[in-house]
């Protein structure tokens, strides 16, 4: 099994060797950012998670979905993310802001919005500690803004960048050093 992402939000399978336009079977079929974010939930080997203007679920490789939110933003979604240590747990960012959209219960309930509090960074990647679904790790795009930065409900913000030049960091991975 196999997915590839083209512009604008088509997403095809390559399931038992035949390709399948699995984003076709959204309702409504939405268009997408010129790269759109999916991604294969970590405990599910056949559920997918994509961003539109909503994030869609599907529980079958793609041949139903359904929308775990609301209409988050007017714009497209730039990353989706899910973590590890909890199954429900999903970030949407949403590209040309600093908000980010957070969901700890799949989206059964309720979405809240992270704003990142560095006017004007503009928010490149993000991920989510390994064991602490509440703790993020974000990138920042472009010169003269910060670089990394990590959130969590009960400290805030915290800014990490000594050490590292004044350039656009476009991804992040977390590595656990078990040393």
């Amino acid at each position: 099994t196999a997915y590839v992402s083209s512009e604008y939000g088509n997403i095809v399978g390559l399931l038992s060797s035949t390709a399948v336009f699995i984003s076709g079977n959204i309702p409504g079929t939405p268009q997408g950012g010129w790269v759109t974010p999916f991604v294969i939930e970590p405990s599910c080997n056949t559920c997918l998670l994509a961003g539109y203007q909503q994030v869609y679920q599907t529980t079958d490789q793609g041949y139903t979905w359904n929308s775990i939110s609301p209409s988050l933003t007017a714009n497209d979604l730039l990353r989706v993310v899910t973590s590890y240590s909890s199954a429900n747990t999903v970030y949407a960012v949403e590209d040309f802001t600093e908000n980010i959209f957070c969901t700890h219960d799949m989206g059964a309930t309720s979405w809240t919005t992270i704003t990142a509090p560095y006017s004007g960074a503009k928010i490149s990647d993000i991920t989510v500690a390994q064991f602490d679904a509440t703790k993020i790790w974000v990138t920042f795009s472009g010169y003269g803004s910060p670089q990394v930065a990590s959130y969590s409900p009960g400290a805030g913000w915290s800014l990490f960048k000594t050490g590292l030049p004044d350039v656009p960091v476009n991804c992040i991975i977390l590595i656990l050093r078990t040393e």
